[in-house]
């Protein structure tokens, strides 16, 4: 029976991310160092509206800011600015959200990206409302009461890396 339950626990977290994010722990009041560094260099280029400065700030290493075909993300940025979608105004909100700790460890905005929508707090919420509108079940895959978070996130690793700032599946 405890084999079967087990198999049953990995065959859930496997297929559904929202299930498998049960476990999160909550960033500390005091980042790491690095990470705030990195998180106020980050507000600091996204205020001024600078992307070639947001850009530089990506981790040379690995950087993930598209799931589709983009191989730059200052084009992307561009591009999208030109469709009325403000990255500089979306990293500056999400930014400006509770974080959590995920794999790695690595320091994850929204704390959404690994917490269920009826386990965020009422001002977790309330953020999330103010940034998507209207346009909020169209954050969360399968909708809030059951689905997960496909929105905008960032992800800043230990060391200080700025290693995500993308959204989708």
């Amino acid at each position: 029976m405890k084999r079967l339950f087990a198999a049953l626990v990995l065959l859930v977290a496997v297929t559904a991310p929202a299930m498998a994010a049960e476990t999160f722990e909550r960033c500390p009041a005091q980042l790491p160092q690095a990470v705030a560094d990195k998180r106020a260099a980050l507000l600091a280029a996204a205020k001024k509206n600078d992307l070639v400065a947001l850009k530089a700030l990506a981790s040379t290493v690995e950087f993930t800011f598209s799931f589709g075909d983009a191989e730059d993300p200052l084009v992307l940025w561009r591009e999208l600015a030109k469709h009325g979608t403000d990255v500089s105004k979306i990293l500056i909100a999400i930014l400006s959200m509770n974080c959590v700790v995920g794999e790695g460890p690595s320091y994850v905005w929204p704390s959404a990206a690994l917490i269920d929508w009826a386990k965020l707090t009422a001002d977790e919420q309330k953020a999330l409302l103010a940034l998507y509108g209207k346009k909020i079940d169209e954050n969360w895959l399968e909708g809030r009461s059951k689905g997960y978070y496909v929105g905008w996130r960032v992800t800043i690793e230990p060391d200080g890396s700025w290693s995500s700032f993308v959204a989708g599946d």
